[in-house]
């Protein structure tokens, strides 16, 4: 309620994840409780929890002021099966708005 960005963590195995069935798909839709007015985002994802197309789960704490480099890596193969737009940096610090995360998006794959 106070911030830009949810962070809404999940155990795979109460979702039915599994090595053997790694893929679900999900939408996002956001509800305001004040006004009660619902922004459903267009369209559906797919993502594979033991396979996922882009690097993701990095973190790292900071100093105040101070800065790290997270390496960042895509799998091509993967990218064409399961597609991400790119990785989203979170600082739950940061004031909320655009400051509070940082969008990375996924450069161009070539389709050969």
């Amino acid at each position: 309620m106070n911030g830009s960005v949810i962070e809404l963590p999940a155990l795979a195995s109460e979702m039915g994840i599994t090595a053997a069935a790694p893929k679900f798909t999900y939408s996002i839709t956001g509800l305001d409780l004040i006004t009660g007015n619902v922004d459903a985002v267009p369209g559906t994802a797919t993502y594979d929890a033991f396979a996922p197309s882009v690097s993701n789960g990095q973190y790292v704490s900071l100093a105040r002021n101070s800065s790290a480099t997270l390496p960042i890596s895509v799998n091509v193969s993967l990218q064409k099966a399961t597609p991400a737009l790119g990785w989203m940096v979170v600082s739950l610090d940061n004031p909320n708005g655009d400051d509070q995360a940082a969008l990375i998006p996924v450069g161009k794959i070539p389709n050969h």
